[in-house]
């Protein structure tokens, strides 16, 4: 185990701690583009540009699948149960405006 510094945190805790923040910021930085797609998209729904939807949904998925996996990264290193209850409304938060965008072009 690795000694303590003058704060009582571990080096080991700390390099986990900045791992983990730097996750958590590279998720938060996936989730832009898809809020950013689903407006997109719906801003073409609403302008009834309907000749592009398809394309843009198929770049939404992937953006999406992005989120996923670094979100699921962050999980990974989480082992506070409140924060895991955290880390599931907010990843389910996305996920359903990602289904609702998706319902709007069927």
């Amino acid at each position: 185990m690795a000694p303590a510094n003058e704060n009582g945190a571990t080096d080991e805790g700390e390099k986990k701690g900045d791992k983990g923040k730097e996750i958590k910021t590279d998720r938060s930085k996936s989730k832009r583009p898809v809020t950013k797609q689903m407006n997109y998209i719906k801003q073409l729904m609403a302008e009834g540009n309907i000749d592009v939807i398809e394309k843009e949904i198929d770049r939404l998925k992937v953006i999406f699948e992005e989120f996923g996996v670094k979100h699921e990264k962050y999980v990974e290193l989480v082992d506070d149960d409140n924060e895991l209850d955290e880390c599931d409304v907010y990843f389910t938060s996305v996920q359903d405006s990602y289904i609702e965008t998706l319902n709007l072009v069927k």
